[in-house]
C-alpha cells in the first residue's frame, strides 16, 4: 500500500508517505500532472506551458523552503 498525505496549515505544508520510494515518484507525478491540466484549464496554456510553469513554482518553493 502506498499513500501520500499532505496537509497545509498557513504558510507550511507537511507530508506524510508510506511505500515505496519509485511508487510514491509515480504518484507525485500523477499528481503533478493532473495539476498542470487543470492550470493549463484555467489559464487557458497549452500542457507543456503549464508544465514549465508548475516545474518553476516547484523549483521557487523548494528555495523558499530552505
Amino acid at each position: 500500500m502506498n499513500f501520500i498525505l499532505c496537509f497545509r496549515i498557513k504558510q507550511k505544508a507537511k507530508v506524510f508517505m508510506k511505500g515505496k520510494t519509485t511508487n510514491l515518484l509515480t504518484m507525485a507525478v500523477a499528481v503533478c500532472r493532473f495539476i498542470a491540466e487543470k492550470i493549463s484549464e484555467e489559464k487557458g496554456m497549452e500542457l507543456n506551458e503549464s508544465i514549465e510553469f508548475l516545474t518553476e513554482c516547484i523549483k521557487e518553493g523548494h528555495n523558499a523552503l530552505k
